[in-house]
């Protein structure tokens, strides 16, 4: 852009309508520092004349009006049919009474009446194919792109230039209308082998403008118009007053149950696809489709469903059924931005992933430039994009924890997760070629393993079975010592050998007048603190192996204590 000496205004037009100079950005590289100056900007939106496909446009129009010419001839038809039948049936009297004429006349109505029916079930298909057709035109004139007038957005810009220069002039914007969320896929092939995963994009544009074979770049900046600058306030430590509640979380889950809803906008009512459904404090979650709903498997202990989206407030909602709908409000922030420009900055690739696009570290954000050119169509669906691939090492065994759940759990240990999965997101897994399930990976909540469930083995068979449970009251101390013991049987049906970590606990006293003492753990390691034990086995295909976990508990004999 050519932009003489002093001072000028400058009109980006052909934007989309949902441009706000308060959070746009833009500048002009060319010259030397500071000879162009912006001034001001400011915003604007106009009817303009669509010039894209006219020629369709007039034929579609014109399709339309004969067909609608030929619909009301049907009609008539019809209207003729009905108003002659109605005669027939009237005029049943013939002129003279005798049977051989009153046969003839019925003879007569039977034929034409049959042939008015035969000829309206023509004539009736004949209005159901063209009423088809008027809808399939209407709604391909309802598109953005075949709309008589279009709705754009401007850019105003007002500059002073020390000078005349040449310079390349750069925009941005975000709007609500489109946006993406991170997916991934976790395939193992076989034990010992890596994880291979696979980032991807479920991006929608439902901006009214197709983007045609555009360099895009994927965001997870939150643009906005301004962040204040926060502020500590005193905190003052008071008791509780009787009338103060919290939010109550539904009851506890007995079991694995499926639950569905609908994530829609508090305002408007429209779903919200792409929006973020997880379990509270487990590790399951989904995303919305398209029409705003979604479906999960709640994990046994689940209480509440949390929802997060991009541009709105985070809901929960205690699990009190199998369906649980969810309304968000709306926050002043934008969703996450699909940035369809390219820009000159040092890239960052990424070791061990393929060159699907080039991940590039920003100061508070994170772009992913994708390498091929991409069309995304304004027609409400979602398209998926690949972003990077890679694999890293991982440690396969399994887990259970029986007093809680019998299951044996295959788990993936992965200490180089941080390549992996850089945004949190739903995972779908993949185990030996078969989808198992998904789960919901979060990074800012992992320590330095991070650890990712691929479901039960039923071929691994556990049991606890309480052996023993024994009181003994001393009345000259008035204490009661009881023993419980447990025993934890393994059974391993696999072809193969199997590596099983099982986890246990001996309850940890917090009062001096209640000891508890260990008197088997079959050589668990016990960590005093939390009373957690675990055995790290390795188990023979086809053999079984026996756990024994017991210990007493002394307490005074008017303050009972719970012992399972």
């Amino acid at each position: 852009m050519n932009i003489p000496e002093g001072s000028h205004t400058v009109v980006f037009a052909g934007l989309n309508s949902e441009v706000d100079s308060r959070r746009a950005t833009v500048g002009f590289d060319g010259g030397e520092d500071g000879a162009v100056e912006v001034l001001s900007v400011n915003h604007r939106t106009q009817q303009i004349n669509n010039t894209q496909n006219t020629g369709e446009i007039d034929r579609l129009l014109a399709e339309r009006t004969d067909i609608e010419n030929r619909i009301r001839e049907l009609q008539i038809d019809l209207d003729v049919n009905s108003y002659e039948q109605n005669m027939l049936r009237v005029n049943l009297q013939p002129e003279n009474s005798d049977a051989e004429s009153l046969r003839r006349l019925l003879e007569l109505h039977r034929e034409r009446i049959r042939s008015i029916e035969f000829e309206n079930g023509s004539l009736t298909d004949s209005l159901q194919v063209l009423r088809t057709r008027i809808n399939e035109i209407n709604k391909i004139l309802f598109r953005p792109e075949f709309q008589p007038k279009v709705t754009v957005g401007e850019l105003i810009v007002r500059v002073q230039a020390s000078q005349a220069i040449s310079a390349e002039t750069q925009i941005s914007y975000p709007i609500n209308a489109a946006g993406w969320t991170p997916e991934y896929d976790l395939h193992v092939d076989a034990a010992g082998e890596p994880i291979r995963g696979k980032l991807s994009a479920s991006l929608y544009n439902n901006s009214r403008q197709p983007w045609s074979s555009v360099d895009l770049i994927l965001s997870t900046q939150i643009p906005q118009a301004g962040i204040d600058i926060p502020e500590i306030s005193p905190w003052f430590l008071d008791y509780v007053s009787r009338g103060y509640t919290t939010r109550e979380e539904g009851t506890a889950l007995t079991s694995s149950t499926q639950i569905s809803g609908t994530v829609s906008d508090a305002q408007s009512g429209e779903p919200i696809a792409g929006a973020t459904v997880i379990v509270q404090n487990m590790r399951a979650g989904t995303t919305t489709d398209r029409s705003g709903r979604y479906s999960l498997i709640a994990p046994e202990g689940s209480r509440a469903l949390v929802v997060n989206y991009i541009g709105y407030r985070s809901a929960s909602e205690p699990i009190t059924g199998t369906v649980v709908n969810f309304r968000l409000q709306q926050e002043m922030l934008g969703l996450d931005e699909v940035v369809v420009s390219a820009y000159d900055k040092s890239d960052v690739g990424l070791r061990g992933a393929s060159s699907i696009s080039t991940r590039i570290e920003q100061m508070v954000s994170r772009e992913f430039r994708i390498r091929d050119q991409q069309t995304i169509p304004s027609n409400g669906d979602v398209q998926r994009i690949s972003i990077e691939e890679t694999s890293v090492a991982s440690d396969m065994s399994y887990l259970s924890i029986p007093k809680i759940n019998s299951a044996a759990v295959l788990k993936a240990d992965i200490d180089e997760w941080e390549s992996l999965f850089p945004l949190p997101g739903v995972a779908m897994l993949h185990l030996e070629g078969t989808y198992v399930g998904q789960t919901y990976i979060d990074p800012s909540t992992v320590s330095d393993t991070l650890q990712v469930s691929f479901g039960k083995d039923d071929a691994i068979v556990v049991t606890r079975t309480k052996q023993s449970d024994e009181s003994d009251k001393s009345f000259f101390r008035n204490r009661v010592t009881r023993s419980v013991s447990n025993e934890i049987s393994i059974r391993n049906t696999k072809p193969s050998s199997i590596d099983l970590e099982i986890m246990d606990q001996i309850p940890v006293s917090m009062r001096d007048e209640i000891e508890v003492s260990v008197l088997e753990l079959s050589d668990g390691a016990l960590e005093n603190e939390s009373g957690i034990v675990t055995w790290s086995l390795e188990i023979p295909a086809g053999e079984t192996r026996s756990l024994i976990i017991s210990y007493e508990v002394r307490h005074p004999s008017g303050r009972p204590v719970y012992l399972d």
